[in-house]
Protein backbone atom coordinates (compact mmCIF):
# COMPACT_ATOMS: atom_id res chain seq x y z
CA UNK A 1 0.00 0.00 0.00
CA UNK A 2 1.43 3.56 -1.36
CA UNK A 3 1.08 5.74 2.11
CA UNK A 4 2.41 8.84 0.23
CA UNK A 5 -1.54 9.57 -0.97
CA UNK A 6 -3.18 8.35 1.94
CA UNK A 7 -5.67 11.23 3.58
CA UNK A 8 -8.49 11.23 6.35
CA UNK A 9 -11.12 13.40 6.66
CA UNK A 10 -14.97 13.68 8.18
CA UNK A 11 -17.94 12.50 5.60
CA UNK A 12 -20.63 14.98 5.31
CA UNK A 13 -23.38 12.87 6.24
CA UNK A 14 -22.21 11.11 9.47
CA UNK A 15 -19.04 13.51 10.21
CA UNK A 16 -16.54 10.12 11.09
CA UNK A 17 -13.42 9.98 9.96
CA UNK A 18 -12.62 7.91 6.89
CA UNK A 19 -9.51 7.24 5.68
CA UNK A 20 -8.46 6.47 2.52
CA UNK A 21 -7.39 8.08 -1.04
CA UNK A 22 -8.55 11.50 -2.01
CA UNK A 23 -10.20 12.44 -4.94
CA UNK A 24 -11.88 15.22 -6.18
CA UNK A 25 -15.20 13.96 -7.95
CA UNK A 26 -18.35 15.86 -9.14
CA UNK A 27 -17.39 19.36 -7.76
CA UNK A 28 -16.09 18.17 -4.73
CA UNK A 29 -13.75 16.27 -2.60
CA UNK A 30 -14.38 12.19 -1.61
CA UNK A 31 -12.28 9.43 -0.11
CA UNK A 32 -12.61 6.24 -1.15
CA UNK A 33 -11.93 3.54 0.87
CA UNK A 34 -12.81 0.03 1.22
CA UNK A 35 -14.48 -0.04 -2.37
CA UNK A 36 -17.11 2.78 -1.48
CA UNK A 37 -16.85 6.59 -2.30
CA UNK A 38 -17.41 9.12 1.33
CA UNK A 39 -18.45 12.93 0.00
CA UNK A 40 -16.16 14.56 2.63
CA UNK A 41 -15.87 18.02 4.57
CA UNK A 42 -13.01 19.56 2.64
CA UNK A 43 -11.88 21.92 6.36
CA UNK A 44 -11.27 18.40 7.79
CA UNK A 45 -8.57 17.02 4.75
CA UNK A 46 -5.85 15.25 6.37
CA UNK A 47 -2.66 14.15 4.83
CA UNK A 48 -0.51 11.29 6.40
CA UNK A 49 2.68 12.16 7.86
CA UNK A 50 3.91 8.91 6.81
CA UNK A 51 5.08 8.08 10.06
CA UNK A 52 3.16 6.13 13.34
CA UNK A 53 2.78 6.94 16.98
CA UNK A 54 4.36 4.56 19.93
CA UNK A 55 1.15 2.27 19.81
CA UNK A 56 1.67 2.31 16.06
CA UNK A 57 -1.53 4.44 14.95
CA UNK A 58 -1.14 6.56 11.64
CA UNK A 59 0.04 10.13 12.41
CA UNK A 60 -1.64 12.37 10.16
CA UNK A 61 -1.10 16.54 9.42
CA UNK A 62 -2.94 18.38 12.51
CA UNK A 63 -3.09 15.22 14.89
CA UNK A 64 -2.45 16.18 18.29
CA UNK A 65 0.32 14.46 19.77
CA UNK A 66 0.80 13.79 23.69
CA UNK A 67 3.77 13.03 25.02
CA UNK A 68 3.87 11.67 28.47
CA UNK A 69 7.43 12.67 29.16
CA UNK A 70 7.26 16.53 28.81
CA UNK A 71 6.23 18.39 32.39
CA UNK A 72 3.85 20.88 32.29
Amino acid sequence: MDFHFLHKAKTKDTFRWVTGWLIQKDGGWQIYSGGKFYLVEPHTICVFTGANDINDTMVFEGDFVYNSLLKR
